[in-house]
């Protein structure tokens, strides 16, 4: 047995600060594996008889860790040898983990922590293996005399020690496990990735895979790159992953535009990996640098996207509505008033349609009835009573009232109902005092 100073190394500081964030150590954990030129990667996760999440396993069939790798890829945090790699060792994949963040961002899922290799080594034989490392004393880990083996190659990693992990529980933990190796996994279909006894295919949950071209100018020289959208059928969320050329994932961003779609959008650039962890700082600088020059570019490549694809799904909705006869409105607009207000309206509908009943005719006409009435009646106040009523995100009502205040469309609107609304109480008023019956004359002396 012997015992290692832990060597933190710079590069990885900035890593330190997702440690309580356990999907992210799992995603981390997985691309170690796929680095390892793994072809099936499991995550099991260990629950506890009242059926809490209290422990992980990450299990793979990769070329494992060598007695004489042990050393440089554990004693020192960053600096790691993948850095300066552009391929994996066996299979020559495109290489993730070149930041040395694997390993501490493991107590994330345990007080102890433990990998158990199989590697075959430089001297021809096959050893076993066993790294263990605990939060008490993160300074140093434990590494076990190799000894020989005949199992297969591969890494079995271990966490346990924690009370909870709620995070690992539920749809939200596989669905940032696929956004993040979906590029990857749709590349390499020989590799196989399963979470809680359950296979990861990205493929099936694809409704929409867009390359966009990015193209921003620094320093007198244009750069290129790509943006790869991909909208999901299911739910996953919105992010944005900055990768590089083989969309590998360097960075994700913290937000990302659209409340009213799910998808991922994968910036790929060459040089990305060499400005990793950099865009937070990007994000404010005046006078932008080369990538805060291409995420400007992406902000508006992306926004450009959004906006045309909303485009395309109102007609399609509009058009399903009307096909299904629950459409508000009938015939063609009669003025230019009644064909604002009507783009309002789809505007408006398509924003919301999630809260829309899915089926029964009759619910779907009298709730889209109810939203022209109250479009008519209350542009400026519509945003609030929805919210009152279904439940608003605040993406969404941020995303509303932009769309009604921020367009002029309410004005235009109150203004058209306004006037409609005096001309009804003229003609009412009209009728009470020139008809002799509505004004109660007796008939005697009409």
């Amino acid at each position: 047995m012997k015992t290692y100073p832990l060597v933190v190394g710079d590069d990885h500081v900035q890593g330190l600060a997702h440690e309580k964030d356990p999907v992210k150590a799992v995603i981390e954990l997985v691309w170690n594996s796929l680095d390892a030129d793994a072809h099936h990667v499991a995550i099991a996760l260990n629950r506890s008889q009242t059926e809490v999440v209290i422990g992980v396993e990450i299990t793979d069939d990769g070329h494992g860790v060598t007695p004489e790798e042990v050393r440089s890829a554990f004693e020192r945090v960053g600096g790691s040898w993948k850095r300066t790699a552009l391929r994996s060792q066996g299979e020559k994949r495109p290489l993730h983990g070149k930041f040395g963040r694997g390993r501490l961002r493991a107590f994330a899922l345990g007080t102890k922590i433990e990998w158990d290799t199989v590697a075959d080594s430089t001297d021809g034989r096959r050893l076993r293996s066993a790294v263990t490392a605990r939060s008490a004393t993160r300074d140093s880990i434990a590494v076990t005399d190799p000894v020989e083996t005949d199992a297969g190659t591969g890494t079995k990693f271990t966490a346990e020690g924690k009370e909870s992990l709620d995070p690992l529980d539920g749809d939200t933990a596989a669905d940032r496990l696929t956004t993040a190796l979906a590029p990857y996994l749709i590349a390499h279909d020989g590799v196989e990735v399963a979470y809680d006894g359950q296979r990861i295919l990205p493929s099936e949950n694809i409704a929409l895979d867009t390359p966009l071209p990015v193209e921003w100018e620094h320093d007198g020289t244009v750069r290129h790159a790509t943006l790869r959208v991909i909208e999901w059928k299911k739910a996953a969320g919105r992010e944005i992953h900055l990768c590089d050329a083989d969309a590998v994932v360097v960075d994700t961003l913290d937000s990302a535009p659209g409340p009213d779609f799910s998808y991922s959008a994968y910036l790929l650039w060459d040089e990305m990996p060499q400005h990793h962890d950099q865009w937070p700082v990007a994000r404010m600088e005046t006078t932008p640098t080369v990538l805060g020059a291409m995420l400007k570019e992406l902000d508006q490549v992306l926004a450009d996207y959004l906006d045309a694809r909303r485009d395309e799904r109102r007609r399609e909705q509009v058009q399903t509505w009307k096909s299904t006869k629950v459409y508000p409105y009938q015939g063609e607009p009669e003025s230019v008033e009644e064909e604002v207000e009507r783009a309002a309206f789809d505007v408006l509908a398509t924003s919301v349609v999630r809260h829309i009943p899915k089926d029964g005719k009759r619910k779907q006409r009298l709730t889209l009835g109810l939203l022209k009435d109250s479009l008519q009646q209350r542009p400026g106040e519509v945003t609030a009573l929805l919210d009152q009523y279904v439940g608003l995100s605040e993406e969404e009502r941020e995303h509303l009232d932009r769309l009604l205040k921020g367009t002029g469309l309410s004005r235009v609107i109150q203004a058209s109902t306004d006037v409609t609304n005096r001309l009804e109480f003229l003609a009412a008023l009209q009728l009470m005092v020139f008809d002799p019956v509505a004004a109660g004359v007796p008939a005697s002396k009409r």
